[in-house]
């Protein structure tokens, strides 16, 4: 997702970058400006700066200072400026979620979100099933422009996510835009279970319907115990959904690859150039490789424009191995991977640090992938996605032919 801001933010931004950079350079280095026998002249220069604005403000101005916030305040701004439209900083809320999001366990009311391209909405992406967002109307594709009675333009991405974010037995108040008239909601946050790999659903007597929504900490263990119990009743073909699936872990989309696919290369990772480690040795590319165990069953995979990263690569290995055709929609573009550093204290900072290439297709950053089958699922059909009776459901069809 591509972060946009107004300009009076932009500018914002870009005096609060060059205040953080000092002040990682004043906390980390601890003042100590000598490396390897050369001063950092500039980090002095930026260091000075920020003594200098912060003297001002602290003599002078009438409110209150929250320290806590101006580090988090500098931190978000120093991240934003990065080149990186996946960079982030993560504050201590914000990390516990993301954390619990991981293991599988959700609190809140079960929505995933991105920033449209104007800057004043975000998009509901995907509803997550078992939400409370789920018992609503809420439909994908639909525009949350006001959060709490403050519009999403004036709050920006990071703040109108953090007001739908809460605790269990609080509710998120905000106002979507659908056929150009505002209809507000008042959803009480839960905590909920969700699995990342529903249940396979037969048809046709022998073709099995497998949708995975993200790949996190329980999605291997999950995938293999549905695909083995397809197997089991007789199925003779396995359709995958990816679609509207954002990726998730790496470790996760390897494992459950090397599952599926026979001998081989699942993915390699290249890291930054010249990268070296704590020893001092040079961080070589890592090669992430299958065993001889596989599932030799025709498989489908459906995509579409909301497939991504992880999603991504799993559908392009299950193809490069010939293992499986794609119909649907041609995906997000999203062939870079970042990292999560813990900054000791409860937060952190996500940025790109690699990026990875399929077995045997190039890399498709800013591309995406496009299906050997393209069917498209019209705006009214993908609003009611998660509720779609299976013969509403045109890529579905697409996907049962080809295996009958």
């Amino acid at each position: 997702m591509e972060k946009k801001i107004r300009l009076s933010t932009s500018i914002f931004i870009t005096i609060v970058c060059t205040l953080m950079a000092s002040l990682i350079t004043y906390f980390v280095l601890n003042n100590i400006m000598i490396y390897n026998g050369k001063l950092f002249q500039k980090h002095q220069v930026l260091i000075n700066k920020l003594i200098g604005v912060d003297e001002k403000v602290r003599k002078n101005f009438i409110g209150k200072l929250n320290d806590e916030e101006l580090i988090d305040g500098l931190l978000k701004g120093y991240m934003y400026s990065v080149d990186d439209k996946y960079a982030d900083y993560y504050d201590k809320k914000t990390y516990r979620e993301i954390n619990k999001d991981l293991k599988g366990e959700y609190e809140g009311i079960g929505i995933k979100v991105v920033f449209n391209n104007e800057g004043n909405g975000l998009i509901i992406t995907n509803i997550m099933k078992n939400s409370p967002a789920e018992k609503t109307d809420l439909a994908i594709g639909d525009v949350i422009v006001k959060v709490s009675n403050e519009k999403v333009f004036d709050l920006g991405y990071e703040a109108s996510v953090n007001k739908l974010l809460g605790k269990v037995g609080t509710s998120a108040e905000f106002s979507i835009l659908r056929d150009e008239k505002e209809k507000q909601y008042s959803i009480n946050r839960e905590k909920f279970e969700i699995v990342t790999v529903e249940p396979a659903i037969i048809f046709d007597g022998n073709i099995a319907f497998i949708r995975i929504t993200e790949f996190d900490n329980n999605t291997f263990d999950n995938l293999k115990k549905e695909v083995e119990s397809a197997i089991e009743k007789g199925t003779t073909g396995i359709i995958f959904d990816l679609r509207n699936n954002p990726g998730g872990s790496l470790d996760s989309v390897v494992n459950s690859l090397d599952y599926l696919l026979p001998k081989g290369t699942i993915v390699t990772v290249q890291y930054k150039e010249g990268l070296v480690d704590e020893n001092g040795k040079k961080v070589e590319p890592k090669i992430y490789v299958s065993d001889e165990n596989q599932v030799d069953i025709p498989m489908v995979v459906l995509i579409n424009e909301n497939t991504a990263s992880a999603g991504e690569l799993f559908t392009c290995a299950l193809r490069d191995y010939e293992k499986a055709k794609l119909v649907g929609q041609k995906t997000y573009g999203k062939g870079v991977g970042q990292e999560t550093f813990d900054l000791g204290d409860e937060t952190a900072v996500k940025f790109t640090t690699f990026t990875y290439t399929p077995p045997k297709s190039k890399n498709y950053d800013g591309i995406g992938i496009t299906p050997d089958y393209e069917v498209v699922m019209s705006p009214e059909l993908m609003s009611k996605f998660y509720s779609l009776k299976p013969q509403e459901d045109n890529q579905l069809q697409k996907a049962i032919e080809l295996l009958k």
